[in-house]
């Protein structure tokens, strides 16, 4: 996951879910990065949390790579880039309805779960952490070919998309005032 203290980045949903998680997966274990410093006391990580700070390009390749999930629980992104950065190294994401997570999830290459819903992503944790080999390996592969079939042209008709709906809205708005 990435830890983060900015409140709508969601760490405190992932961290409880991870934590409920964890009492019934034994060794379950959390891997974490994060730009600034050593996490404060009001949002500690779990003990044992392997965290790295400001990894540089190529250990973030590494960290999404030893993960069997990768945890994205923002409540509201532009578009949510660690999905796919995740999904480009073969894992597959238990992630939020924010950004393009929706879209992204699709496919299969991850679980949707319910927003500021700490017990669904831990069921999805559980979930991921039973599937057999070759179930694993189908979502990783589903993953991996959601990114290589991901275009340019796509996110920008994603984003056009985007920008109707928010001006559909405001003259919603505008035409009730």
């Amino acid at each position: 996951m990435y830890y983060t203290t900015t409140p709508w980045k969601g760490c405190d949903l992932a961290l409880k879910a991870f934590s409920i998680a964890a009492k019934k997966i034994p060794n379950l274990r959390l891997v974490a990065f994060g730009s600034g410093d050593t996490p404060p006391p009001y949002l500690p990580l779990t003990p044992g949390t392997e965290y790295n700070m400001a990894p540089t390009q190529d250990q973030l390749k590494k960290f999404y790579s030893k993960c069997d999930a990768w945890l994205f629980s923002s409540s509201s992104e532009g578009f949510g880039l660690p999905i796919l950065e995740a999904m480009a190294c073969g894992t597959p994401v238990i992630g939020t309805p924010a950004g393009a997570a929706r879209e992204l999830l699709a496919g299969g290459g991850g679980i949707l779960v319910k927003p500021e819903d700490p017990e669904d992503m831990a069921l999805a944790i559980e979930r991921i952490c039973q599937l057999s080999d070759a179930e694993w390996r189908a979502m990783s592969e589903s993953a991996l070919e959601t990114v290589i079939n991901y275009t340019w042209e796509d996110a920008t008709d994603l984003f056009e998309a985007a920008l109707y709906t928010a001006r559909e809205s405001q003259a919603q708005l505008a035409h009730k005032a």
